[in-house]
């Protein structure tokens, strides 16, 4: 790979998100025009979506002329070179707070670098395949 290729979080999370988070909140919005004291719900979906917001736009994955790189809200950035790569694949396992679609970055030291691919778009997830041929 010689051009640099960056990936942030796909702006249909952005959307899923939001219809979690808005559509609990826009009940709450319509039963505060009965009664004052729904303010707090709608605040709470506000405050859900905002973090959302926050964690989604954490999302790295980049790939380099020698390497590729991830990062996350929780986890600092992570790079392996491409020379290092032994295989590419999805997890086969996962763990209670891991996506169902995780990617598995396995190094020929035995090290792994865990990606989430759910957030970022297809076509990332693609690039990532292409690093086991």
């Amino acid at each position: 790979m010689t051009a640099e290729h960056k990936f942030r979080a796909a702006s249909s999370a952005y959307v899923v998100f939001g219809v979690i988070c808005g559509v609990p909140g826009i009940i709450s919005v319509l039963a505060t025009l009965k009664s004052p004291s729904f303010w707090t719900p709608a605040l709470i979906f506000l405050a859900g979506y905002a973090f959302a917001c926050v964690w989604l736009s954490a999302y790295r994955l980049s790939f380099s002329s020698d390497s590729v790189s991830y990062a996350a809200l929780f986890s600092p950035e992570r790079r392996v070179s491409y020379q290092d790569i032994r295989s590419v694949g999805r997890a086969d396992t996962t763990g209670p707070f891991e996506s169902p679609l995780t990617m598995a970055v396995k190094t020929n030291t035995g090290h792994e670098l865990r990606i989430n691919a759910k957030v970022f778009p297809r076509e990332a997830t693609q690039k990532l395949l292409e690093l086991a041929t």
